[in-house]
C-alpha cells in the first residue's frame, strides 16, 4: 500500500516508509493499540447544558494537550452515551490513550489542558464517576 506525499518523486510513499518517517517527513511517535494505555471515564451528568459544557472543553483539550512541546495524547474521544437499558445512570464517556503510563500520570496530575477540564468538572452537576483504565490483552476489528 501507499500514501500520496509530496517528498517522493511519484507522489507516492510506502505506507511502512510513512509509519516510520511521518507525512511529508513529519516525524511523529507510533505506538501500537495494543501497546497504548486506553482510559475510560464514564461520567453521570444529568443535565444536558452541563454535557454540552463538558463536551467543549473536552474539544479544547483535544486540541491544547502538550508534554514537552508536543501533543502527547494518542487519541480522545467523548460525548453523550446513547440511551438503553445497561448505562446505569452513565450519561457521558471520555476514552484518551496515551503511550505510557508516565504520560497518563502526567495527564491526570500536570497536564494544564486536563487541568482545564477539571475545573468545568468542578462547575457542573456530576451525579457520579467512574475511571479505569488498561493496556489491551486481545485486539480485533476490521
Amino acid at each position: 500500500m501507499f500514501a500520496l506525499t509530496r517528498s517522493s518523486s511519484r507522489g507516492l510513499q510506502p505506507l511502512t516508509t510513512v509509519a516510520k518517517n511521518g507525512f511529508n517527513g513529519h516525524s511523529r511517535s507510533y505506538v501500537s493499540v495494543a501497546n497504548r494505555v486506553h482510559r475510560v471515564t464514564m461520567f453521570k451528568m444529568p443535565k444536558a447544558e452541563d454535557q454540552k459544557k463538558f463536551l467543549e472543553q473536552c474539544r479544547k483539550m483535544a486540541a491544547d494537550n502538550q508534554r514537552n512541546g508536543t501533543p502527547y495524547i494518542l487519541s480522545m474521544v467523548a460525548g453523550p452515551v446513547e440511551e438503553g437499558l445497561r448505562t446505569e445512570g452513565y450519561t457521558f464517556v471520555n476514552k484518551t490513550e496515551f503511550a505510557s503510563m508516565d504520560d497518563m500520570k502526567y495527564y491526570e496530575s500536570e497536564c494544564p489542558a486536563h487541568g482545564e477540564v477539571k475545573k468545568v468538572l468542578g462547575e457542573i452537576t456530576i451525579d457520579g464517576m467512574m475511571t479505569v483504565f488498561f493496556k489491551p490483552q486481545a485486539t480485533g476489528g476490521t
